[in-house]
Formats: structure tokens, C-alpha cells, sequence
């Protein structure tokens, strides 16, 4: 069996590392609660489905070589989210994506974890821009999207409904980096 290597990366807060079989309670009690799914599709309580989700950030990883870590809490070892790049056919380009379990909720984790998917973007792919696909609704995340530096570029239908689509090009990150660091 091939290892698959997926990079870790450590903010001043957050380890941002590869899902493991260890995740599966972590991952299951986030997708089933109500106020971390509102987004993203509504609580999943099948346990199944979240173990499905995990196999999936692990084959992004391996197709795309990019995908999304499962963020732990430095201070405690805790699994308190996942974050990293998204990218599917017909997507309107690489995503930045951010997913914090509500007791972390308003404690900058969610715009720490974002820049270093950012980061990795721009220093490991050759793109142009980074997108954030965000429901018109979630006011959080489009605070987040404007934290990091994207702005509002166009709205877009996905996955059965308009989204709006926040997006940063590689000439304004480079320029913001001083004042938008990790």
C-alpha cells in the first residue's frame, strides 16, 4: 500500500494535518451537529457519512494534491474543525474552505486556518486566484472571506443553489501579506 503524503502545517494556533482513522468520533460529532452543518447541508447522523466524508478529503489529496487537513487545537490536542482547499470538475476554481466547531466560534481560528489555506494556494499551486463559496446567508463566513483579503466577485448556482463567490487574486495576497499574516 502507498503512504499518501499530505503536508501538516502549523499556525500560531492550529495544526492544520492529514485526516487519520482516529478523526472518525471527532468527525461524526461535527457532522451531526446542527449549527456546524447549517451551510453545509444539515446535520449527518449516520455515521457512515462521516466516515465517506474523511475517505473523500483523503481522495482530493490523492487527485487534486490539494484537499482538506483536519484542523487541531494546538493548546489541547482537540480536533476543532477542518479547513484547507476544495476543488471539484466544474468548480469555479481552487476554494478556500473553513468549517470551526461552534465552541471555537469567535476566536479567530476560523481566519487563521483560512490564510494558511491561502498561503498554500499560492506557494504550492499555480493559481491564478483562490475562491471561497459561500451561502448568501452565513454572514460568518463572508466576514471570515473579507478578513483574508476577498472580496465579492459574482454569484454563481452550485450544487442546487446561488452561491456567492468570494475570490482573492495572487497579486493581492502578495500584496497583503505583511499585513495579513498567519
Amino acid at each position: 500500500m502507498t503512504e499518501l503524503d499530505i503536508p501538516t502545517v502549523t499556525t500560531r494556533r492550529l495544526i492544520l494535518r492529514g485526516t487519520e482513522q482516529g478523526d472518525f468520533e471527532a468527525y461524526t460529532a461535527m457532522d451531526a451537529d446542527p449549527a456546524f452543518t447549517r451551510f453545509i447541508g444539515g446535520p449527518k447522523t449516520n455515521p457512515a457519512l462521516a466516515w465517506r466524508g474523511m475517505a473523500l478529503q483523503i481522495g482530493t489529496w490523492a487527485l487534486r494534491g490539494l484537499g482538506l487537513w483536519t484542523a487541531v487545537e494546538r493548546a489541547t490536542g482537540e480536533v476543532v474543525g477542518r479547513t484547507g482547499l476544495w476543488w471539484e470538475p466544474g468548480w469555479p476554481g481552487i476554494e478556500a474552505v473553513w468549517f470551526i466547531i461552534p465552541s471555537r466560534w469567535g476566536r479567530g481560528y476560523a481566519p487563521e486556518a483560512a490564510r494558511a489555506a491561502l498561503r498554500f494556494a499560492f506557494e504550492n499551486h499555480d493559481a491564478d486566484r483562490v475562491v471561497s463559496v459561500i451561502r448568501p446567508d452565513n454572514i460568518q463566513s463572508i466576514r471570515v472571506a473579507e478578513k483574508i483579503g476577498e472580496s465579492f466577485d459574482h454569484t454563481e448556482h452550485l450544487h442546487g443553489a446561488d452561491k456567492s463567490v468570494y475570490a482573492i487574486t495572487r497579486d493581492s495576497w502578495t500584496a497583503t501579506q505583511g499585513r495579513l499574516a498567519t
